[in-house]
C-alpha cells in the first residue's frame, strides 16, 4: 500500500470526533505503531497567503541603537522585510520549517531583484529555555487560517480538550535560548528583540536576565492563564518601561506590548517612534 494511501486511512481512523477527536478504543489496537510513523512532515502545507491580517503592530523607538535586530517568530517575514533597512543586522528565526523557507525565499528575492535585505539572515530554530535540544513543533491544524505552529503542547491542550498529540502533524527542530542568541550571533547586546512565538515566550524570558535587550516587542499569549501573564509582566518591570501598548487583553486573550530598557531613562512622553 502506498504511504500516502496508508496515511490517509490512518487519519480517517483517528479523527472520530470533530477535527481533533480521540482515538476510539476499538481502533487503537488495530493502528499500533504504524499509526504515527508518517505524522512528521517538514512542510506543513499551511496557507501562507493573506497573512498580513495577523501581522501585529510593533513599534521601533528612535532612541535605541540599530545594530542587531532579532525577529523571533518571524512567521513569513513581514516584520523582517518591513524593517530590515533600519538595522545593521537582521536575524529572522522561526521554528516552522515552512515559515523559514517562505521567509528565506522572500529575502532572496529582495536581494537578487531589489538589491536590498542583504543584511538579513534566516534560521530554522525554536525559542526555548535551553539551547541545543530537539523538540517537536506542531502544525496547529485546527487554526487553519494563520501560519501559527506551536512548540508548547500545553497551548494546544488548553485550546482543545480533544487534542491528541499523536494525531497532530509535526516536525522536529533544534532549540535556542535567550543566552544562546547572544552566543550564536556573537553579540553581547540585542538592540531590538521581537518575540511572537505562540506561548514559548514564557520559557524564553521568565527568570532570565534581560538587561542586554534594548527594546522588547512582545506578543504575550494569555492561553496559559492570567497568572502566567502577570508573572511575565512583573518580571519585565525589572528591566523595562512600557513604550507602547498595541492591545492588552485579559487572559485567555493576548497582549502586544513594546518595552524599552530602563537604561534609556526617559519618561514615556518624550519617546518618539522610528
Amino acid at each position: 500500500m502506498p504511504i500516502s494511501v496508508c496515511y490517509k486511512k490512518i487519519k480517517e481512523q483517528i479523527m472520530i470526533k470533530g477535527k481533533y477527536g480521540k482515538i476510539a478504543p476499538n481502533q487503537a489496537g488495530k493502528l499500533g505503531k504504524l499509526a504515527w510513523k508518517n505524522v512528521m512532515k517538514f512542510n506543513f502545507n499551511s496557507n501562507v497567503l493573506d497573512q498580513e491580517k495577523f501581522y501585529d503592530e510593533y513599534i521601533i523607538p528612535s532612541e535605541i541603537e540599530k545594530n542587531v535586530c532579532i525577529d523571533l517568530g518571524c512567521n513569513v517575514g513581514f516584520f523582517t522585510l518591513d524593517h530590515c533597512d533600519k538595522f545593521k543586522n537582521m536575524y529572522a528565526i522561526d521554528a516552522s520549517y515552512q515559515n523559514f523557507l517562505v521567509t528565506q525565499r522572500k529575502v532572496l528575492y529582495e536581494v537578487v531583484r531589489m538589491n536590498r535585505a542583504t543584511n538579513v539572515a534566516c534560521f530554522n530554530l525554536a525559542a526555548a529555555k535551553e539551547s541545543g535540544e530537539i523538540i517537536k513543533i506542531y502544525k496547529h491544524e485546527s487554526n487553519n487560517q494563520s501560519v501559527s505552529p506551536v512548540t508548547v503542547k500545553e497551548m494546544l491542550e488548553v485550546q482543545n480538550e480533544n487534542w491528541v498529540e499523536e494525531a497532530e502533524i509535526y516536525h522536529k527542530v533544534f532549540t535556542i535560548s535567550l543566552e544562546g542568541l547572544y552566543e550564536f550571533f556573537d553579540t553581547d547586546y540585542i538592540d531590538y528583540l521581537k518575540v511572537d512565538i505562540e506561548g514559548a515566550e514564557y520559557d524564553l524570558l521568565l527568570d532570565k536576565d534581560l538587561s542586554r535587550v534594548g527594546c522588547l516587542a512582545l506578543e504575550m499569549h494569555g492561553t496559559l492563564g492570567a497568572d502566567k501573564k502577570e508573572q511575565m509582566k512583573k518580571h519585565l518591570e525589572k528591566y523595562f518601561n512600557i513604550y507602547h501598548v498595541t492591545y492588552d487583553l485579559p487572559a485567555p486573550d493576548h497582549s502586544v506590548i513594546t518595552y524599552i530598557n530602563k537604561s534609556y531613562g526617559k519618561p514615556r512622553t518624550e519617546w518618539t517612534h522610528a
